[in-house]
């Protein structure tokens, strides 16, 4: 109140475990008017294909990540994915092998190609998805809003 910076303490801070967990969240309404229009006058799409321009907008990102932090650390947790979570889904049959983002640097960026209500479903997954999660939270890795 005196002017001097404020620093928050553990306590004042909430952390992901606190916060209640959603069990399902509500379908995202994908349309918006002001967007649409914006877009329709730049003329970046052709008219016969501007339904289908809209429509790839409306689905669901894949879930990718990249590896991040030092050069010998990145390569280890990228070799430790590699190992633990990829290595027995190179069996499934109901799920797509985890797919290289080749034009990344370094074999560390990749794609799996499930939404991300489905990594969070699917029992073959769990651990990766945990795994994930966590690398995250320490920064070890950079996911795409899933």
């Amino acid at each position: 109140a005196n002017g001097e910076p404020t620093t928050a303490t553990n306590e004042d801070q909430a952390t992901s475990e606190d916060r209640p967990r959603v069990s399902k969240y509500e379908d995202i309404v994908k349309e918006n008017a002001l967007f649409e229009k914006y877009y329709k006058t730049m003329n970046l799409v052709p008219d016969d294909e501007w339904d289908a321009f809209l429509a790839a907008l409306k689905e669901p990102l894949p879930v990718t990540f990249r590896v991040t932090g030092f050069r010998t650390h990145a390569f280890a947790v990228m070799h430790l994915i590699r190992e633990r979570y990829f290595q027995p889904l190179q069996s499934s049959t109901a799920i797509e092998k985890p797919k290289e983002l080749v034009w990344y640097p370094g074999s560390l960026a990749w794609e799996l190609n499930l939404s991300r209500n489905q990594l969070r479903s699917h029992p073959e997954l769990q651990k990766l998805k945990e795994f994930l999660y966590e690398q995250t939270e320490h920064g070890n890795i950079s996911r795409q809003g899933n």
